[in-house]
């Protein structure tokens, strides 16, 4: 059984990879991930979000992954 903090980031990666999470969400959510130690799910909802989005700031969100990958 998932939990609703799992099943919150299971909406969140949805959203992304269909392309319905805006930019500021995802920076939002992302944020509230690793403030709670999550970087793993924020990776991943980075990596959803950027695999399907055509945002014309999408390297804001390449810079945020970058960043948190080399934390």
């Amino acid at each position: 059984m998932q939990t609703s903090a799992t099943q919150a980031i299971a909406k969140q990666i949805s959203l992304a990879k269909r392309g319905q999470l805006s930019l500021e969400a995802l920076v939002s959510s992302c944020n509230r991930l690793q403030a709670e130690g999550k970087n793993d799910d924020c990776i991943n909802l980075y990596l959803a979000w950027l695999n399907k989005s055509q945002h014309p700031l999408a390297y804001l969100a390449w810079y945020n992954l970058g960043a948190l990958v080399q934390s």
